[in-house]
């Protein structure tokens, strides 16, 4: 059950750290947060139809705020809980090499990534459609997309943590680290699955309330931010540093 503890060890990795995961991502997450209810707002205004007739240049530049933002944030929690790198001001070292490299990764995982869940994608929903819409339905369509995905990105995923560090890892090295533990990620890709629909869950609750459902979906988007964060850098310390995961 390593893949259980893998993921168990991250959720821990965040709460046993917790000051130091706020002091990292807080502002910059405030950031995304009013770049999004900003422009959010203003495609709303007389005369849009709804949020999709956001302006274009607006559009833009919300996704190049939480791009850097995110990728700020991914950087920094790497080296601080593999590096015990701690910020020094309101918000974290910028390490813009570091990020561009991170960048470049995470693309080339995204295109690794696009085939199978095409494939997965279109099985998903061919069985929401034969089962109707709901919440049994809704979590086979996930486990059937993203695990398959995740079943290949997690193998390759120790990349972005030492692109973070500035180690020379690669894909090929990434993928050699983490060879013969096929069943730890399958565990760990259904249960992280598993997780990520479970604490969706609460929304359907709130939907008619709008600001406990903003709340809510804010308060999970960095949670799930940071525990994904500490997957990658569990990852990459068991498999690449050869670090316990009882530490």
């Amino acid at each position: 059950m390593k893949g259980y503890q893998i993921f168990l060890h991250s959720v821990k990795q965040v709460f046993g750290n917790f000051g130091a995961a706020v002091r990292i991502s807080g502002l910059l997450f405030l950031v995304q947060v009013f770049a999004t209810l900003f422009f959010g707002r203003a495609a709303m205004m007389p005369g849009m139809q709804d949020a999709m007739a956001m302006p274009r240049g607006g559009m833009l530049l919300l996704m190049f705020v939480t791009l850097i933002t995110s990728l700020w944030i991914a950087v920094a929690w790497h080296r601080f809980i593999l590096r015990v790198e701690e910020p020094q001001a309101i918000v974290p070292a910028f390490h813009g090499q570091r990020m561009l490299a991170y960048l470049g990764y995470s693309l080339l995982l995204i295109i690794i990534a696009v085939i199978p869940a095409v494939v997965f994608g279109f099985l998903g929903a061919t069985i929401v459609n034969a089962l109707g819409n709901n919440i049994l339905t809704s979590l086979i369509a996930m486990l059937i997309v993203l695990v398959p995905v995740l079943l290949i990105t997690l193998r390759l995923c120790a990349v972005l943590p030492a692109a973070a560090l500035g180690e020379p890892l690669g894909l090929r090295g990434a993928w050699d680290a983490t060879g013969g533990t096929t069943v730890d990620f399958l565990i760990l890709a259904v249960v992280a699955t598993v997780a990520s629909f479970a604490i969706d869950l609460p929304m359907f609750l709130f939907m008619g309330a709008m600001p406990l459902a903003m709340g809510w979906a804010l308060v999970t988007a960095w949670l799930k931010m940071m525990v994904s964060a500490s997957i990658l850098t569990t990852i990459y310390g068991h498999y690449v540093e050869r670090r316990s995961l009882a530490a």
